[in-house]
């Protein structure tokens, strides 16, 4: 997928390009790891504004790639699919693409923390509409009796959310993951969760609140080179 340009002025170009840069870089006999992964959200949208709901389901997929260099970890990853047609004439089949980057400090062996930018583009009928996410996120991977099973709790919390071309602000802005993964002997691994997003919209002088979710089965594959 194409870099993100929606158009909120974020960065997201340039830090994709620093971080291509340093997997590239010659240094990579430093990197303790590299890897790659494609992932499938099979999601359900709701949508909750003015005192009606309406549902629509989707599906996205997703490819990205991080390097660890000791306890620090740099990842990129890009979604893009698209939401059906729902059954309020205001939600009409939408294209959705996102780019985030995270960067996480491995705090203990199975704990890391750190911080997430996502940008994600919803192209419809009505026009091109934009997010911007800024937060923090800690990931446990707490081993599961061996052989290769753990674990797998991610929470993301965005309290730098908003919403253009309006400028309208998200908050709460969160994101879940529960689930476990599993390393083969090699160097591919697996993993599969239950995905659940929640934005809140304020609501503008005169109008309503709006409320957004995404939530559904997320599931992956990926290829380690080096220490996990």
């Amino acid at each position: 997928m194409a870099p993100w340009h929606g158009g909120t002025g974020a960065p997201l170009p340039v830090i994709a390009a620093v971080v291509a840069a340093a997997l590239l870089m010659p240094a990579r006999a430093a990197a303790q790891s590299l890897s790659a992964a494609a992932t499938v959200f099979n999601a359900q949208h709701r949508i909750s504004f003015a005192g009606t709901v309406s549902e629509r389901t989707g599906v996205f997929i997703g490819a990205g790639g991080a390097a660890r260099l000791g306890p620090v970890q740099i990842g990129l990853t890009s979604l893009m699919g698209s939401l059906a047609d729902s059954e309020d004439p205001a939600n009409s089949a939408t294209s959705v693409r996102s780019t985030s980057l995270t960067v996480m400090v491995r705090a203990a062996p199975w704990v890391a923390l750190g911080a997430e930018a996502e940008a994600r583009v919803f192209d419809a009928d009505g026009g091109v509409t934009s997010w911007l996410l800024l937060g923090a996120t800690a990931r446990l991977t707490p081993p599961m009796g061996g052989s290769g099973l753990a674990g797998l709790i991610e929470v993301t919390m965005f309290p730098a959310a908003t919403s253009r071309p309006l400028g309208a602000s998200i908050s709460p802005a969160l994101r879940g993951t529960a689930g476990v993964s599993f390393a083969f002997n090699g160097p591919f691994e697996a993993r599969l969760g239950y995905r659940f997003e929640r934005f809140d919209f304020a609501a503008d002088a005169g109008g309503d609140a709006r409320l957004e979710q995404f939530r559904g089965i997320v599931a992956g594959v990926g290829l380690r080179l080096g220490r996990r």
